[in-house]
């Protein structure tokens, strides 16, 4: 049985003199008779097809055993009050969890209510004095936040909420009678707004405290743990930021800017002696740790070459710095007032430190990879060495990793990480091999613990993960390399990753599948559209797939400070050159596709998702199939229910058994 056409619409646009077909512009509009239909009908036959794959049920039944386990994330607070999250076998959402004075307290449980309103909890953090707990909980994993706070003395959640804090930071000065926040204005998804709301009055009536310029950037809050300076950090996208500060100390006082220095990062953070640091990145790209000593920002840290500092926090006595090397994680120890490395740990190959967090005198820090489901260490001042806080299990022994080096098209190393069985060595014949990457937003892709990932290589898969231009694990450079004009470089790193893995025998074309969520998504449709007799199925996961479109949809606007904007023309045309919707060519034999998206994915529109698939269907030549999948009362990633999540990675990782395994 076929998928059901859309059908198609002579649809065209004039882009900067460029005629730009959109047969599907329709499906835009989510909420029409025709689209509802089409959708309905296409995600009802995917869904019944993937549940009839053998490989399906005995996916499932692994992959809910091996989430059997309680996870928890990294604390963060003060000395007298820290929370965490924390999700146990019998939950489908996690918990959060805080230690008030050496009593442990249940703050706010999600799963109150119930699978068919799922809740999440988004972010979470204390006041500097330790009286406050401030959370973010969206409903359907959309991220638009309803803030609450939880007094610690009473114990209690008070009455007044705040509506519209996605991805928000709050500041409350002690005894101050109201805390600063960040929020969204009604009605947009644009103009984050920083406000000061005293307690016991209307939301309404909130104070506006700083607006940026521009409705495009993204003001955060760092109140200074004695309350008497606020610094502001406005993010304009992924490559420039300004810092504001005023002394809360005077009625009248001015903001005064710390930093705006063109094309460079400054990205602060107060430290347990008071003093405000900064992770930064100059115009060249060269990074550097920072200290402002009241009218200057001075290097503590030069940042050496191709090996970014991801993370940096205080303890009472020492600097701890995540820094890459190699794309690999190190830990080291640092005198705070010299710099001086007193020592420094490289984690194993095909695992990283995910965070890091100070608490008053200890560090935390949490490490993953493909053989360690999360841990969390724990370093103290005064010990000489870190030791386990919170562990779910050992180490798995059955997973081998390996490093591997492709070339790409202009002679960069593309490092390629790979995750095998352990009765498997290279040379030993080609596996059924599951390629991922990024690539994207500074973001540094690395191994990472997933239940999926043990399951297909317990069967005998391979999976590799290649680390691309775009991404950040070589530094601002490697970011800006695979940014704007250059993001084909990305692609044709992952290309050349999984070309490398086919000449080395690794896999075989017909064994090959690639995976990307996200920009990632985007990553694998441009990798499907530029090469599609490369890999035998194609999974593009909450993704980005129309480059012409993708600013009016959702916050989609935020982004073309990383991919560049089609209302200017120059960018037009990079933009156009590679778009996956657009470059779908009739009559071309397309291997097997699965795109998946959410219903209230409020990043990635799943309208990307709709007209590409319908694309595919009408333009493919081959007997391979086209699937759409669309998670119900869920959203781009965070916030996914137990059951939701074992339901989609089912079949994901069955689609890839079927059509990769029986090769």
């Amino acid at each position: 049985m076929k998928p059901p056409a859309a059908p198609r619409e002579d649809t065209v646009e004039t882009w900067h003199g460029v005629l730009v077909p959109d047969p599907f512009r329709w499906l835009e509009d989510k909420m029409s008779p025709q689209s509802q239909a089409w959708v309905s009908a296409m995600t009802a036959w995917s869904h019944a097809s993937l549940a009839a794959l053998d490989e399906r049920e005995p996916f499932r039944r692994r992959l809910a055993a091996l989430r059997e386990m309680s996870e928890r994330t990294l604390p963060v607070g003060v000395d007298a009050v820290w929370l965490f999250t924390e999700r146990t076998p019998a939950d489908q959402q996690a918990r959060l969890m805080a230690r008030i004075r050496s009593a442990w307290a249940l703050i706010e449980d999600p799963n109150r209510f119930g699978p068919d309103d799922p809740h999440h909890i988004d972010w979470a953090t204390v006041s500097a004095d330790g009286r406050w707990i401030f959370y973010g909980m969206s409903r359907h994993g959309d991220e638009w936040s309803t803030l609450y706070a939880y007094d610690t003395e009473t114990r209690t959640v008070q009455a007044e909420t705040i509506p519209r804090a996605r991805f928000a930071t709050v500041g409350a000065p002690p005894g101050g009678g109201g805390f600063y926040y960040t929020a969204y204005p009604a009605h947009t998804v644009h103009g984050k707004t920083v406000y000061w709301h005293r307690w016991g009055t209307a939301v309404q009536d909130d104070l506006v405290i700083f607006r940026p310029d521009d409705p495009l950037a993204s003001p955060r809050i760092l109140l200074s743990p004695d309350g008497k300076r606020l610094v502001i950090h406005v993010a304009y996208g992924w490559t420039r930021d300004v810092v504001w500060m005023r002394s809360e100390e005077q009625a009248d006082a001015r903001w005064e800017c710390l930093w705006d220095r063109g094309e460079s990062r400054c990205q602060p953070f107060w430290g347990s002696d008071g003093r405000l640091w900064a992770l930064t990145t100059d115009e060249a790209g060269q990074g550097a740790v920072r200290r402002y000593d009241g009218h200057r920002w001075t290097p503590v840290i030069e940042e050496i070459a191709r090996q970014p500092v991801l993370h940096a926090v205080l303890t009472r006595q020492w600097l701890y710095l995540h820094r890459l090397v190699n794309a690999r994680s190190q830990l080291e120890r640092r005198d705070p007032e010299t710099g001086r490395l007193l020592d420094a740990t490289m984690m194993a190959e095909g695992t990283h430190i995910r965070g890091m967090e100070a608490v008053g005198p200890t560090l935390y820090y949490e490490v993953t990879g493909f053989f360690l489901p999360p841990r969390i260490d724990q370093w103290r001042d005064g010990d000489g060495h870190s030791t386990v806080w919170q562990h779910t299990r050992s180490p798995i022994a059955s997973i081998k990793v390996i490093r591997t080096e492709a070339t790409s098209s202009d002679g960069t190393s593309i490092p390629v990480i790979v995750a095998h069985p352990a009765d498997w060595k290279p040379g030993s014949g080609p596996r059924p091999l599951v390629l991922n990457g990024y690539g994207g937003f500074n973001v540094a892709h690395l191994p990472a613990y997933s239940p999926a990932i043990e399951a297909w290589v317990e069967k005998g898969g391979l999976y590799a993960l290649a680390v691309i231009r775009g991404g950040g694990e070589f530094g601002e450079s490697w970011h800006r390399d695979g940014m704007r004009s250059h993001k084909q470089k990305g692609f044709d790193d992952f290309y050349h990753a999984a070309n490398h893995l086919i000449q080395d025998q690794f896999t075989t074309s017909r064994q090959l599948g690639v995976l990307g969520r996200s920009n990632g998504g985007l990553l694998t449709g441009a990798f499907l559209t530029q090469h599609p007799d490369t890999a035998r199925a194609v999974v593009m996961g909450v993704p980005l797939l129309d480059m012409i479109h993708f600013p009016r949809f959702l916050i989609g606007g935020l982004w073309t400070t990383e991919y560049g904007s089609p209302d200017i023309p120059e960018e037009f045309h990079w933009l156009y050159a590679y778009s996956p919707y657009h470059r779908v060519h009739d009559h071309t034999p397309y291997p097997a596709v699965m795109l998946f998206t959410s219903e209230e994915d409020g990043r990635v529109d799943p309208v990307h998702a709709f007209k590409m698939a319908a694309r595919l269907i009408e333009a493919t030549a081959s007997d391979q199939p086209i699937f759409l999948r669309l998670a119900p009362k869920t959203g781009h990633g965070a916030g996914k229910s137990l059951d939701v999540w074992l339901d989609e990675e089912s079949d994901i990782w069955a689609f890839f058994a079927h059509y990769l395994g029986n090769a």
